[in-house]
């Protein structure tokens, strides 16, 4: 019998921002219809109830290697999910670099350091980003009103 916080895992369908399109056809199905039970499972927010769920869970430790559809599945997300993310904090450094960060993703990024493994020295470039972004700003909204009629004069 599956338990009650099972079966709501079990009947919500696995929201995710990564693309599991280089996936099989299978593996994105049992993604989207238990991927929130493997998550729950492989976090350790629900306890392994049978001896494959404890091996799913060794699994996703890394303890054993993958052999079900189930854990071949889950690995497979876990290595994409991965990938993506050094996509992504490469794309962020690299506009860091070039100071192309708008005033909404510098506070994001700052709101959201667990994403991304920021230096120190990193963490205070974005912040004076944020410092300048913030500034400019207030530049721009210094009390002057630009009006322009239909020519654009």
């Amino acid at each position: 019998m599956v338990d009650p916080s099972s079966r709501a895992l079990l009947r919500r369908d696995f929201d995710t921002i990564v693309n599991l399109e280089s996936l099989e056809l299978e593996q994105r199905e049992l993604l989207i219809k238990y991927g929130c039970w493997m998550e729950a499972l492989a976090s350790g927010q629900l306890s392994p109830t049978t001896e494959a769920q404890e091996r799913f869970v060794r699994v996703a430790r890394g303890e054993a290697e993958p052999s079900t559809k189930y854990e071949l599945a889950w690995t497979r997300f876990v290595a994409l999910k991965a990938q993506d993310i050094r996509r992504r904090e490469l794309r962020v450094r690299e506009l860091m670099t070039e100071r192309k960060l708008s005033r909404r993703q510098l506070e994001f990024l700052l709101q959201q350091p667990h994403e991304f493994q920021f230096s120190d020295t990193e963490l205070r470039q974005l912040h004076a980003q944020l410092d300048d972004a913030i500034q400019a700003e207030r530049q721009g909204w210094d009390g002057a009103i630009v009006y322009s009629n239909t020519d654009g004069q």
